[in-house]
């Protein structure tokens, strides 16, 4: 598929922006399932065969990544912590909700709204399974 020539056409009024969308959207949702399925293998290749160093490969250069998250939950008092957020957060977009701060009668604490920031317009397609 010469993804830039579709692209091209839409941009030259020569085809239709969705249809085009759609056809590139599933190609890449098909390429992104060969991506993954082939990480692991490139991974060990790197390894095994380039020793794990620098390298150029199809005119890119290859380095090793790493990266990690951390893991709280053996720190005290972070579960509490974050649960008091969690409701925190709701507390607030049930403020949004209201139209305005809402009052707690049994702590009488007061939540002020959250702001919602809506994303940008954006496209959801879906394919059928098989």
């Amino acid at each position: 598929m010469n993804y830039k020539e579709l692209f091209d056409k839409v941009q030259s009024g020569h085809a239709d922006a969705l249809p085009t969308y759609v056809e590139l959207k599933k190609y890449a949702d098909d390429l992104a399932q060969y991506l993954e399925a082939l990480k692991e293998q490139a991974v060990n290749e790197f390894q095994d065969r380039w020793g794990g160093r620098e390298c150029n490969v199809a005119g890119a250069v290859v380095t090793a990544h790493s990266g990690g998250k951390y893991d709280y939950s053996g720190v005290d008092g972070w579960k509490q912590a974050k649960d008091n957020l969690t409701l925190l957060e709701k507390q607030a977009q049930l403020a949004f909700k209201a139209g305005g701060p809402v009052l707690d009668e049994e702590t009488g604490v007061l939540t002020q709204p959250a702001k919602y920031v809506p994303n940008k317009p954006s496209l959801a397609v879906k394919f059928p399974k098989g």
